[in-house]
């Protein structure tokens, strides 16, 4: 079974910096600017990431992202990463707990009564037994190293599930 995903993102200062953890050559998004991470399986396990912008006149502009030299290097002609590659070259990227990093309190309160939460969960794999490695992903307001965590998650099940 083939089986293709697409991802979108959009929220201008945040998917930028996304964007560049994921080595995507932008310095610059228009406000209606985003990515699409597509995703297949066959034949081989691999990603592409592609440039998307919605124009004011409602028409969609996708194109290839420009890569830069290290994502560009692992890429076929058609701009496919194989997945493993490209999971080894942006893990480094990810953070498991935002707060502890940034020095910041890791019990926040709800805003509907005065109980502590934590501020993070774990994503987990039921089908195989517990949590991928043990990352954890804020449950807060992403960041930017929050979000790209995110989206090593979602590349991390499709891979264990497919």
């Amino acid at each position: 079974m083939n089986i293709e995903i697409k991802f979108y993102l959009q929220h201008l200062e945040l998917v930028l910096s996304v964007m560049k953890l994921l080595r995507i050559n932008q310095t610059y998004l228009d406000t209606t600017a985003g990515f699409l991470m597509e995703y297949r399986n066959k034949p081989n396990k691999s990603i592409r990431l592609l440039y998307h912008e919605a124009s004011a006149i409602d028409k969609h502009i996708i194109r290839q992202a420009e890569y830069l030299e290290e994502l560009e290097e692992l890429s076929d002609p058609n701009h496919w990463i194989p997945f493993e590659s490209f999971y080894q070259l942006i893990k480094d990227k990810a953070i498991a707990n935002w707060e502890e990093i940034c020095g910041k309190v890791t019990q926040c309160v709800a805003p509907e009564d005065d109980s502590k939460m934590s501020s993070q969960g774990t994503v987990s794999d039921s089908d195989h037994g517990g949590s991928l490695s043990d990352h954890n992903t804020a449950s807060l307001a992403p960041s930017a190293a929050s979000l790209c965590n995110i989206v090593l998650h979602l590349l991390i099940i499709l891979f264990l599930i497919l």
